[in-house]
């Protein structure tokens, strides 16, 4: 009886707080100035499309053929950018930034957001040693509101499937909660 228990795939679309959480990681890394423009105008594309389909998602949004073909491309840019700066970070910084439009448009059940989750942390992480920008300290309290929106969400979507309602309700996410979950993030920091 000690297995560990597996959480319930959660098949609804993210919370709209996974795509400020993942816009608010993109824009720690653009104030760096580190990130080609290219690498900006390609996540904020992949960003918009995927907050645009969430709804109803591509079928090759469900296809892990296509989904790794789009890894693939991005590990080719990100080398490629390597071997233009020889700078591993800005390398890490790029790909985070691109694989990071990548995973949003993923649209299979998932059974967490942690890769959602550690991919924006390491863009915030990558970007504190990138920039000296007054607005980093701002963008880093909105990135922890988010990300413990999207992860309260998400754990109470999973509950609500496990215990057998299988299309949990708005009753859920209420402002109240909003505010709590807001207030305890900042009082965190």
């Amino acid at each position: 009886m000690n297995a560990r228990r597996q959480r319930a795939s959660v098949e609804d679309p993210r919370p709209a707080s996974a795509w400020v959480m993942v816009l608010v990681a993109t824009a720690t890394l653009t104030i760096t100035g580190q990130l080609a423009i290219w690498a900006i105008v390609a996540a904020l594309m992949a960003i918009g499309f995927s907050f645009a389909r969430r709804l109803t998602p591509l079928r090759h949004q469900r296809s892990p053929i296509v989904l790794n073909l789009g890894l693939g491309a991005i590990l080719l840019l990100s080398s490629f950018v390597f071997l233009q700066t020889h700078s591993s970070t800005i390398a890490l910084a790029h790909f985070a930034a691109l694989t990071q439009g990548l995973q949003l448009m993923d649209a299979r059940p998932r059974q967490s957001e942690f890769m959602l989750v550690t991919l924006s942390l390491f863009q915030v992480v990558l970007a504190a040693n990138l920039t000296d920008s007054v607005f980093f300290l701002l963008l880093t309290l909105l990135f922890l509101v988010a990300t413990s929106w999207t992860l309260m969400v998400h754990t109470l979507r999973s509950e609500a499937i496990e215990a057998g309602e299988h299309h949990p309700g708005p009753r859920e996410v209420h402002g109240g909660l909003i505010r709590l979950t807001a207030m305890a993030s900042v009082f965190s920091v």
